[in-house]
């Protein structure tokens, strides 16, 4: 049985250095208009959608850079989301104070972080309710949470920066889209098929119908090649289901074989 497609593990400086200048510059720059955000808009879920976007901005910034640099290390992939996340947050705290302040006070020393924070948990911010302000340490929970969720949301991006692409061993070319897609009927033995695509044996798709138009589940192959050199490849078999909810048509799929590596020669006449 073939191996599926994995990542070298290559660690490059470049890469390195790619991912954090972009993954910072991202952080800089991005937390300013995330700062008039919270600043000005009191609305829960505008401000609980703001967070996520400067988190997954930020990853996603991180994680291109490092990819341009051909870092193949999931481990710093995470790493660098991460310092990327925690300079976001840091700076978010920073445009704040200087926002509410009037555009007056620049604090950048995490120790007069900490005092102005101190002396907001006591005023409190702007309430969820009419009830009032949040105060204290309820104020101090959600101020966690939305750090934990940049933070977090900045790390999964930059490592889904590296997850949803391949790269050619041969070419160092990155890719993430089937060169070409087939759909098949179910067959009514689907573990013998997973099975046969898994040794390699290819003439096993000759027995499939094509899918039938209208069908709601279906198997699809997904076959990449890299788009460079053709001399690398692996696919992909998926089994999807389309399931009407009131004015669209929701996908689901389930991975039967990820990434599944293959010779040249195996699926070269299907991609003709």
């Amino acid at each position: 049985m073939e191996e599926s497609y994995r990542y070298s593990g290559k660690v490059t400086p470049v890469g390195v250095v790619f991912g954090l200048v972009c993954g910072c510059v991202a952080a800089v720059v991005l937390s300013i208009p995330y700062g008039y955000i919270t600043a000005f808009i009191p609305f829960i879920y505008l401000n609980l959608i703001a967070t996520l976007g400067l988190g997954a901005l930020v990853g996603l910034c991180a994680g291109w850079g490092a990819r341009k640099g051909n870092l193949q290390n999931p481990a710093l992939y995470v790493l660098i989301g991460l310092i990327a996340g925690l300079l976001a947050e840091y700076c978010n705290w920073v445009y704040w104070i200087f926002i509410l302040s009037e555009h007056q006070v620049v604090i950048a020393h995490p120790a007069g972080l900490v005092v102005i924070a101190k002396e907001v948990m006591k005023e409190g911010t702007w309430g969820m309710t009419s009830g009032g302000n949040v105060t204290g340490v309820f104020l101090a929970l959600v101020w966690a949470c939305e750090g934990v969720m940049i933070v977090g949301a900045s790390a999964v991006l930059a490592y889904l920066g590296l997850a949803t692409y391949i790269c050619c061993p041969d070419c160092t070319v990155w890719f993430k889209d089937p060169t070409k897609t087939l759909s098949y009927e179910v067959p009514e033995d689907p573990d013998q098929l997973i099975a046969d695509l898994e040794a390699l044996n290819f003439g096993a798709l000759k027995n499939l119908e094509p899918r039938r138009t209208g069908k709601s589940v279906f198997l699809r192959l997904e076959i990449y090649f890299c788009p460079k050199c053709s001399q690398f490849g692996c696919f992909d078999l998926k089994l999807i289901e389309l399931e009407q909810k009131k004015d669209k048509i929701e996908e689901k799929a389930t991975d039967l074989i990820e990434r599944q590596l293959f010779p040249k020669g195996g699926l070269a006449e299907l991609v003709q």
